[in-house]
């Protein structure tokens, strides 16, 4: 592929960038790295600059990150940034794109929950202001996306714990285990309500956690009152939700796995509890002092999961590599990269993605078990596929399932990636590291089952999103939302991902009919739109024309429901490999840069359960 005069320019701003300031200065009282770019650039741009540098566009959690900041643009008076249009502003790493007013960090975060003190008369959106900035004051502003702006790039410096968690038999490394209960306990500090808790917990492999014990209680305490797990910023800081309820009956308190909480061995209520306070009270709760206490199912609190370690099931024909708690198998026949991806998903299994340098080695180790020798007739014999690509965008390279190659193993062979003969999948080289590779030419390849692959997915990305423009469709228990700011679908696809959830498929003719009742209301009509009929939706023939997948790397016909509009589809001008749906009902191809309006969904839990093996 050519790159484009945008890239090369963005390419060589990003270079000036990296000389103007090569180095991150560490801050102990913060235990951050930052590093400040007095080069300008978009909001956009900053936070790619940043990335490249395995780094993130700068944004405080609490008033002493801030002050640390401040002190750094101080440096740097209006004076000697001469030809800055805003010398007085830093950008930072929040936005509220999404929905005007609803300003969030890069995470998804709201902002409430890290340091939110707005500089007087702000956030006032002056002039389309959507993104975020600091100004010399100490107080937030928003800020115009497209405007350029100094910024300041930052590194956690706090080594990351290993994805393998051998004690609880799960790759979240938050899960504490407990050899006296036999137990793995984790808290989490994103509030939810209590409905949301427990669909989280129970996509962990876990549930809502259940007090059957004193010397239980006294462990919940013990990590409820640890300092770093304080979030004295919520209204309820004090009380954390735990797994029982009194929903069936007033006053009938049962546990999440269905038990009599009277039957748990273990009730110790706080003085005059329970109450039912207000009328509402109708969920379960720890106080920071380990006694229960009934707590409203609406309110947001943090919550504590606790998980039983499982061993996982032994799997037919794939190898289990216990230092990295993954089966792999080995196919010595060579196929094509979109081939090799649906075989191994015929094995219930994923082309194999390493996500840390041990699970690159452990994969390199098995290839080193095939020598050139033994692979006579393959093409590449030097090279196996793996499961990452840049078919949607060329030089952003995902994995299957849509995530950033940047939260992966992502150290390349020397030259690489080159683009060489139109080079859009991924591979391995013997020497370990990675090289892009051609879509069409067959090689061989490694599949990978996870023992607990939910628990990556999960703790990278929030799909529990209470967004109220999020439409429930009561059969499959779905929710979808309809974007009226167009996008390419790209963009589209990367907004509904940060929300927790994906670009939409239709899985039932209810939910169908529910899309085309939000798109043909009357308030969600976008008349200035080029395509106004037409709404993007999770699927594409990007990998291999004609071939449709939808957004987490399966085949469209495994959505369940598949109703093409008439004459769909027909690869209109040559060039219509993304996915939409017609106003009137019926899926169509579409051209992936031109910008519509589109639909993201939100899993049901049971869909979560029935996608990860969950009982």
């Amino acid at each position: 592929m050519k790159f484009s005069i945008v890239q090369i320019l963005f390419a060589f701003s990003s270079l000036f960038a990296f000389i103007e300031a090569s180095s991150y200065v560490y801050y102990p009282d913060v235990d951050l790295s930052y590093k400040f770019h007095r080069m300008p650039s978009t909001w956009f741009d900053a936070r790619r600059i940043c990335q490249r540098e395995d780094a993130t566009l700068a944004m405080p959690k609490n008033s002493k990150e801030a002050e640390t900041l401040l002190q750094i643009l101080q440096n740097y008076p209006s004076t000697v940034l001469q030809g800055v249009t805003h010398p007085d502003f830093i950008l930072l790493d929040f936005h509220d794109m999404f929905n005007e007013g609803e300003f969030l960090t890069e995470n998804g975060e709201a902002i409430q929950y890290v340091f939110h003190t707005w500089s007087g008369g702000q956030p006032d959106n002056s002039g389309d202001e959507d993104c975020g900035s600091l100004h010399r004051s100490g107080g937030l502003n928003d800020f115009p996306c497209s405007v350029p702006g100094v910024f300041v790039c930052q590194k956690e410096n706090k080594k990351k714990p290993n994805n393998h968690n051998s004690e609880c038999f799960t790759s979240d490394p938050a899960y504490t285990y407990y050899k006296s209960l036999n137990t793995c306990y984790k808290l989490h500090l994103n509030a939810k309500t209590w409905a949301d808790a427990r669909t989280i917990c129970h996509a962990e492999g876990g549930h809502l956690a259940i007090i059957n014990s004193r010397k239980e209680e006294e462990v919940l305490v013990e990590m409820f009152t640890n300092p770093k797990n304080r979030m004295l910023q919520l209204i309820h800081k004090d009380y954390a939700l735990l797994g029982f309820h009194d929903i069936y009956q007033e006053n009938h308190f049962i546990t999440v796995t269905g038990e009599d909480l009277l039957d748990t061995g273990y009730v110790r209520w706080g003085s005059g509890q329970p109450d039912n306070a207000g009328g509402n009270e109708n969920c379960g709760s720890m106080y920071i002092n380990g006694v229960i206490n009934d707590f409203p199912c609406s309110v947001p609190a943090v919550f504590f999961c606790e998980l039983k370690p499982k061993l996982p099931k032994q799997l037919k024909s794939y190898v289990h590599y216990p230092e990295v708690n993954v089966y792999y198998k080995f196919h010595k026949t060579p196929l094509k990269w979109v081939d090799a991806t649906l075989k191994c998903i015929s094995e219930n299994a994923t082309l194999a993605m390493p996500k840390n340098k041990d699970e690159a080695n452990s994969l390199k180790k098995i290839f080193d078990q095939f020598p050139k020798s033994t692979l006579a007739g393959v093409t590449h014999p030097d090279y196996f596929l793996l499961g990452f690509h840049d078919l949607f965008s060329e030089g952003e390279f995902l994995t299957e399932e849509g995530y950033s190659l940047r939260y992966f193993f992502h150290t390349w062979s020397s030259g690489q990636p080159d683009n060489s003969n139109n080079e859009d999948c991924g591979s391995m080289h013997r020497n370990g590291l990675l090289n892009d590779y051609p879509c069409g030419t067959p090689a061989v390849f490694i599949c990978q089952r996870e023992s607990n692959p939910y628990i990556f997915e999960l703790s990278n990305i929030n799909v529990f999103n209470s967004d109220p423009a999020y439409v429930l469709e009561p059969h499959s228990q779905k929710r979808f939302k309809l974007h009226l700011n167009p996008r390419p679908w790209d963009q589209a696809r990367i907004i509904c991902h940060s929300e927790g959830g994906q670009l939409a498929n239709v899985g039932s003719k209810q939910e169908e009919i529910l899309l085309m009742n939000e798109f043909n209301n009357p308030k969600n009509k976008v008349n200035h739109v080029r395509h106004k009929d037409y709404a993007l939706m999770g699927f594409h023939d990007l990998f291999k024309e004609g071939k449709f997948f939808n957004v987490q790397g399966r085949e469209l016909k495994d959505n369940g429901y598949v109703h093409w509009a008439s004459g769909q589809p027909d690869n209109s001008g040559g060039n219509e490999n993304c996915g939409s749906i017609h106003s009137s009902g019926g899926l169509n191809d579409f051209s992936c840069s031109v910008p519509a309006v589109f639909f993201c969904e939100l899993p049901a839990s049971s869909s979560i359960d029935a996608r990860f093996g969950i009982e």
